[in-house]
């Protein structure tokens, strides 16, 4: 058995993968906005999830499966999407100015997420200065089965059903020479 069949999307090449903690189950996501679910072992397409992104352009990036498995966690540099394995509903989504970077973690339901800040403008300083201060972003935690994991019936409740973060923590980026 020869992996040709991972390649049989044709949109795009593969920009993501992961494997559920179990191994059972293998994600592959293609640009734009595609998500291929697989058996690792027979090579059998099981689902494709596809979220139209609200951005032109963007194109997800990251794909990883919480402990348990039962949900697919997905960014882009704008958007944090969630999925429920078991009906491959979306579950939620959350719009970001930027995301920099996430990590779903393999010991329980956790997804951290660095979400860049705008940065600061010093107090008296005209419109259109370069502004020199480090570069600010917010590490945030969201439950991966947040809100609930019935999944909204259409695109609009996805929209809606935006988690609000467990925990946030603001963080400033110091260069180092």
């Amino acid at each position: 058995m020869g992996g040709e069949a991972f390649d049989d999307h044709g949109q795009s090449a593969a920009c993501a993968v992961a494997f559920s903690v179990d191994g059972s189950l293998m994600a592959v996501a293609y640009a734009p906005d595609a998500v291929t679910l697989w058996d690792p072992l027979s090579n059998l397409l099981l689902q494709t999830l596809c979220q139209p992104l609200p951005d032109p352009g963007d194109v997800l990036c990251f794909l990883g499966f919480p402990a348990d498995g039962g949900a697919l966690l997905a960014h882009s540099r704008r958007t944090i999407l969630c999925w429920d394995v078991l009906s491959t509903a979306l579950a939620w989504s959350y719009r970001a100015d930027e995301v920099l970077a996430a990590a779903a973690d393999p010991h329980s339901d956790a997804l951290l997420v660095a979400v860049a800040l705008p940065p600061l403008t010093p107090e008296g300083e005209p419109a259109g200065t370069i502004n020199m201060a480090p570069p600010r972003y917010v590490v945030l935690e969201f439950a991966a089965r947040a809100p609930s994991m019935r999944g909204p019936s259409t695109a609009a409740e996805a929209d809606d059903a935006s988690p609000v973060p467990r925990r946030s923590e603001e963080h400033t980026s110091e260069l180092q020479s």
